[in-house]
């Protein structure tokens, strides 16, 4: 028995004694199995693409959430007709005071389908209390599964819902035919690596329940063919981070709100938006392959590094590759900007179209086409303090390899080596000696700072300073 009331028939049970760290053999091995996994075809799951699954895999799953453990799906078509729930709403603590935890799992992100088979249902959800606190603290998995949708008005359904939810971890998982594939409601703290979006109206749109859904991770997921977009984050989206993800030929030539990614930032979870690293965007249609809406008051830094963005077809392109509103600090670093075959540049479409309040700091990107490249990129800054009072000798706390000395009363200079004039200085006098800077005058290897008192006599004072890099880029 399960000191539930509930008894297994197990051939070949053996007992424990004797066995030492071994114990667990021959036929206690299958009781133990049986307890912690349940196949949905025992509760009655056909799995043959005809058949009514809902009720047998609900079944399953509800007798998984007495005790914890995993629902099986063998390979096969399981008809989905009413919404699959796991429901952890007054599930509190972590595993090791409540394991009783469900994991979803199949036998393959291309062998075991979960079909919706009625229009504008979610395959599957689950649900918590709130993320932000201990309870619905998921400690679950979903992986090797399809949702597809095959209902009677094409692409109404939805795949996987996750409302007020935290710490679920969803691995290789295809998501075919949809409207949304994956709804996060809410759902923040959670990874997801290895799934693939396909031929729907949206991949992944995020909402907010009692929390937006921030903090997720994504490794390694392709969005392909989706009509609208890849990720719609239509509310507040904090600390996403994708790496090594795929995004193409998604959205719908001549609709401009479709494309690629877009994410509306307001800062109220943390002033940091989403991060891309080594991912692929090409062949996006409509609009853009990444829109970043930022908040009208906080400033909130985005970070795109060693990414592609690819435009190839004449037929079929984004207006824009990135395109920005608002306070952002959008970071671009050894990125491609990039077209082939059919394509021909058109100063009308830039790689990017920055709104006005953006700060934009380039290192190392390439852009191919100088028609379509941003005319002034902007370095990040180097920043330093010099004390300059005459007497006490001129120190300073300046870059790598960056030196000072005055040239005479109240002027310094400042050396570099940039090799070149390209950059903007700023530099404003640091104590209350009445002093300020009069000028500053840059040169190829230096620049010079001349500071005056109010009667523009000139004086010594300590001064910081910033440099910023402005380059032309063709």
């Amino acid at each position: 028995g399960d000191g539930g009331g509930a008894s297994y028939l197990v051939a070949a049970s053996q007992t424990v004694d004797g066995y030492g760290d071994h114990a667990l053999a021959g036929g206690t091995v299958a009781l133990l199995q049986a307890a912690a996994s349940r196949d949905v075809k025992q509760y009655g799951a056909v799995g043959d693409g005809a058949t009514s699954d809902s009720a047998a895999i609900q079944a399953t799953v509800n007798a998984v959430q007495l005790t914890g453990g995993t629902v099986f799906f063998p390979a096969g078509t399981y008809n989905i007709y009413t919404e699959i729930l796991v429901d952890y709403r007054g599930k509190t603590g972590a595993p090791n005071s409540n394991p009783t935890r469900v994991n979803i799992v199949g036998e393959g992100k291309g062998n075991t389908v979960l079909m919706a088979k009625t229009d504008s249902i979610n395959t599957m959800r689950v649900i918590g209390d709130g993320p932000i606190t201990s309870a619905s603290h998921g400690y679950m998995t979903i992986r090797d599964l399809v949702f597809a949708g095959q209902t009677p008005t094409a692409r109404t359904a939805n795949g996987l819902k996750l409302t007020d939810l935290a710490y679920i971890t969803m691995e290789e998982c295809t998501f075919h035919n949809l409207n949304v594939g994956l709804v996060l409601d809410g759902a923040l703290s959670n990874k997801f690596s290895g799934l693939i979006f396909n031929e729907s109206t949206k991949g992944i749109v995020g909402t907010a329940a009692s929390s937006g859904p921030h903090a997720n991770y994504y490794s390694g997921c392709e969005f392909r063919s989706l009509t609208g977009l890849a990720y719609d984050g239509f509310t507040t989206t904090c600390q996403a981070v994708f790496i090594g993800c795929q995004i193409e030929a998604c959205g719908t030539m001549g609709d401009s709100a479709a494309g690629g990614m877009i994410f509306r930032l307001s800062g109220s979870a943390g002033e940091v938006g989403p991060t891309f690293i080594g991912c692929y965007f090409e062949v996006q249609k409509g609009g853009f392959d990444l829109t970043i809406e930022g908040d009208p008051t906080l400033r909130i830094g985005v970070t795109i590094e060693g990414c592609n963005f690819n435009r190839v077809s004449s037929a079929s392109y984004s207006t824009n590759n990135i395109i920005t509103s608002g306070n952002v600090d959008l970071n671009l670093l050894g990125n491609t900007f990039t077209s082939y075959n059919t394509y021909v540049p058109d100063a009308g479409r830039p790689y990017l179209l920055l709104g006005s309040d953006t700060r934009f700091r380039d290192l190392g990107n390439r852009y191919e086409d100088a028609v379509e490249a941003p005319t002034i990129s902007q370095g990040l800054p180097y920043v330093g303090h010099v004390e300059g009072i005459l007497g006490a000798g001129v120190t300073g706390t300046l870059p790598i390899g960056w030196s000072v000395a005055q040239t005479s009363t109240g002027i310094f200079a400042v050396t570099h080596n940039l090799g070149h004039t390209d950059y903007a200085i700023t530099a404003t006098a640091n104590t209350a000696n009445d002093r300020f800077v009069l000028r500053t005058t840059g040169q190829t290897n230096s620049f010079t700072v001349k500071m005056v008192d109010v009667s523009f006599l000139v004086k010594d004072d300590d001064f910081d300073f910033s440099l910023v890099e402005l380059k032309p880029i063709n």
